[in-house]
């Protein structure tokens, strides 16, 4: 197994495109690779894949790993993780960065164990010392501590990285990477599953971290006989339904919908947040969101300086109103797109 002086990020994609936990990877592996003096190198993992090298490079990638077969078009646990572990044993890289997404947490200890090697999963601060120790900083007891583990001596380093908590960086649209093409064998009959097709998501039911709406409630929702109005709006919005902490305590959204240090974090292009005062434990989930609209009868609540807009109301008068008016548009444009 031959040392390689790298950093690695392991490229997600769907359909055609780089998922934004990818560049925020890239991004954040760029710094970790300028403080170890490495080449930050990206592996691509799929088939047909090679339109997407380009962008890996301008978000930050100096090589792109090209592994390629018509048994890796989908994702399957057998055949990505033969795969990378494969490519892992003949160059083994300083640091390997993957997302803390269904993929990636169905990937990454597979890797590690075939490897014997550690793993931080879901970490949101990496940060390499001076001996060249990556601190991989990651919540536990219900995000109340921070948890920092590092590998003294087996390599990789491996992490996987919550989206949404570091952000993207701009791309170098000049930047190019040498392209490696890695030849794989896999044997069909080791793969146990297969992809036999895709159900769009409901936004209703998405993750909240890859929703590009987000309609979050919190105590000012009043609870769960409230809770209708925030549902109903995101249902005209065609976004998904989140809440704070203590709209969780109360049984509104569940604990995988809930936004904050000790939920998710968010990016949306738009984060509707009603009737959340804006304490910082759940501030800190949505400081990557584009444009966030506070609804609050508070005027003095918290949440307003970090509003890009804000309306000092009753949610349960405005939200219903909003969300009329909202339908109302939306069938004027569909009588229009018939005629």
């Amino acid at each position: 197994m031959a040392t390689a002086k790298e950093v690695w990020v392991v490229a997600e994609h769907l359909e055609g495109d780089l998922r934004e936990i990818t560049l925020e990877m890239l991004g954040e592996g760029r710094k970790l690779a300028r403080k170890l003096g490495e080449p930050l190198c990206a592996v691509l993992i799929g088939h047909e894949a090679e339109g997407l090298t380009e962008p890996l490079a301008q978000y930050g990638a100096d090589k792109v790993y090209l592994v390629q077969n018509p048994l890796l078009a989908q994702y399957t646990t057998d055949a990505y993780a033969s795969a990378l572990t494969d490519l892992l044993q003949k160059h083994t890289p300083s640091i390997l960065m993957l997302a803390a997404t269904p993929n990636g947490k169905d990937l990454a200890p597979r890797v590690a164990a075939r490897l014997k090697v550690g793993l931080a999963s879901d970490c949101i601060i990496l940060k390499v010392d001076d001996q060249g120790i990556l601190n991989m900083v990651r919540p536990t007891h219900g995000g109340k501590v921070y948890t920092s583990v590092a590998c003294s001596a087996a390599r990789p380093q491996i992490a996987t990285i919550r989206p949404g908590v570091i952000g993207v960086d701009k791309p170098n649209k000049t930047r190019r990477a040498e392209v490696v093409p890695v030849e794989v064998t896999i044997a069909p009959e080791s793969i146990r599953t297969r992809v036999v097709g895709f159900i769009k998501a409901d936004p209703k039911a998405v993750d909240v971290t890859e929703s590009d709406i987000v309609v979050s409630g919190g105590r000012g929702a009043g609870g769960t006989k409230g809770w209708h109005v925030i549902e109903e709006l995101a249902d005209a919005l065609g976004g998904s339904v989140a809440g704070s902490r203590v709209a969780a305590d109360l049984g509104c959204v569940s604990r995988e919908r809930m936004v904050g240090v000790t939920g998710k974090n968010v990016a949306p292009r738009l984060y509707v947040a009603a009737g959340i005062s804006g304490a910082t434990q759940h501030t800190a989930g949505i400081n990557d969101a584009k444009l966030i609209l506070a609804i609050n009868a508070d005027r003095g609540a918290s949440i307003f300086k970090l509003a890009d807009m804000g309306v000092v109301a009753d949610l349960h008068e405005l939200l219903p109103a909003l969300t009329k008016r909202l339908r109302e548009a939306s069938e004027k444009l569909a009588v229009g797109d018939k005629e």
